[in-house]
């Protein structure tokens, strides 16, 4: 008597992060069963949304999940399951204000100021908006712009490693432009 049943091995692989740019993740089981008459599906739990799933030991996962892999022997009917997560990237740039000098007759131009964490040092961009929408600065490295003009600005801070942004409005630049007065008496 031959043990026709055999040893099904499904390996969803590692888990996984899926950025923020919104690029798939590829979910690979290359170290499952493999053969003729082995198939294998991918679904996703949770709403997870996974392409490639007919057949294929690898697919792509394009929103966070619990992904399942099953191997199925189509002669003995046995199979194997294995899952996967694929967590979204937490690794958001963390954007705080700034101390702002306020413009007034001797200062007539301040440097709009934040404080960036959580990245990996320069794999950052920065784009600054005035009230108006418009650009403070061309360029995006500049992270503290010199601006002349009162108003509520706004910045976009990228992590260009993972696509990651944090928005951060509601920066204020005052000004204090009353001209002395002058009293003659006499």
């Amino acid at each position: 008597v031959t043990d026709s049943r055999g040893n099904v091995i499904a390996d969803a692989g590692a888990d996984r992060v899926l950025n923020c740019s919104g690029d798939p993740v590829v979910l690979g089981g290359s170290r499952s069963s493999m053969g003729p008459n082995i198939t294998a599906q991918w679904t996703g739990e949770g709403g997870g949304l996974v392409s490639g799933t007919e057949n294929q030991l690898d697919a792509e996962a394009v929103s966070p999940a619990t992904y399942i892999m099953t191997i199925t022997d189509q002669v003995s009917a046995c199979f194997a399951t294995d899952t996967v997560v694929v967590n979204p990237d937490e690794n958001l740039p963390v954007v705080n204000p700034g101390f702002i000098d306020q413009l007034d007759c001797n200062t007539t131009e301040v440097a709009l100021n934040i404080q960036v964490s959580n990245t990996n040092g320069n794999d950052v961009s920065v784009i600054w908006f005035n009230q108006n929408g418009r650009l403070v600065s061309p360029n995006d490295t500049v992270f503290a712009p010199m601006v002349s003009e009162p108003g509520t600005y706004e910045v976009i801070v990228t992590n260009t490693e993972s696509g990651c942004s944090r928005t951060l409005g509601g920066i204020e630049v005052t000004s204090n432009m009353d001209e002395p007065t002058a009293n003659i008496e006499g």
